[in-house]
């Protein structure tokens, strides 16, 4: 991949996404089918939880955001109650 390739994922919650060593990435939107959502930043090197936020938003809405994210803080981004989504592009 190179810088501005789109990257994207959807599946079963929880969806681990942690670029390779030297990437960075900025989420753009997350989705979910559930009504409780959330998005945390995971420590790679503890495997900690660094930052989680909890979202309220009505089922099936795109939610937009800037998200930093590289190969030592990585997303995490749970859904329960449905499948979840992501959008993003690489910027390193």
């Amino acid at each position: 991949m190179a810088k501005g390739d789109v990257i994207s994922a959807f599946g079963t919650s929880p969806i681990d996404y942690q670029p390779a060593v030297g990437v960075e990435t900025v989420i753009t939107s997350v989705i979910g089918a559930g009504a409780s959502c959330y998005i945390s930043l995971i420590q790679a090197s503890t495997g900690n939880l660094t930052a989680a936020d909890a979202l309220t938003q009505d089922p099936e809405t795109w939610l937009n955001l800037k998200l930093f994210v590289n190969n030592a803080i990585y997303l995490r981004w749970w859904n329960f109650g449905g499948n979840a989504a992501f959008t993003g592009v690489q910027i390193k």
